[in-house]
């Protein structure tokens, strides 16, 4: 796992990664954090969020896909109020379900995600979810992306 300055939605529209994955909520809201990032400049993650919801229910440790990014869906609510959201049982429920997908190919995947993913809005511990992560897709190259 390796940390880098930059954007990770600028990264996966730029196809400098292959995959992106983030931490969703189960309320249909993709309102703040990268997740409005990603609403607002890659549509189709939104669209398939939604239709996910619409088809099957929002629930946690599952995940919905436009086939480049993934809602990885490990928050029932939201907030930004110093309480935890994250749900760890279904974040590693979602990164179960995106390595048995990927490990699949035989192929190395290129995957990005933001900086404290889980932990700033969510509420999530970063020495947790980035031990969860290494854990489920150590086969991958990761690249953590930090803003600032």
């Amino acid at each position: 796992m390796k940390v880098i300055k930059g954007d990770a939605v600028t990264a996966v529209i730029d196809n400098e990664i292959d995959l992106l994955l983030h931490v969703a909520n189960c309320q249909g809201k993709m309102g703040s954090g990268i997740a409005l990032t990603i609403k607002q400049k890659i549509p189709s993650a939104y669209e398939a969020y939604k239709k996910f919801e619409e088809d099957k229910g929002l629930t946690l440790g599952t995940l919905s896909s436009n086939g480049t990014v993934i809602n990885l869906h490990a928050q029932e609510f939201y907030g930004y109020d110093g309480k935890r959201y994250l749900d760890y049982e279904a974040l590693a429920r979602s990164l179960e379900i995106v390595k048995n997908a990927i490990d699949k190919h035989e192929k190395t995947y290129k995957i990005g995600l933001p900086f404290k993913m889980g932990c700033d809005r969510a509420g999530g511990n970063w020495e947790i979810v980035s031990s969860m992560i290494s854990h489920y897709l150590s086969n991958h190259e990761i690249l953590v992306y930090k803003l600032k």
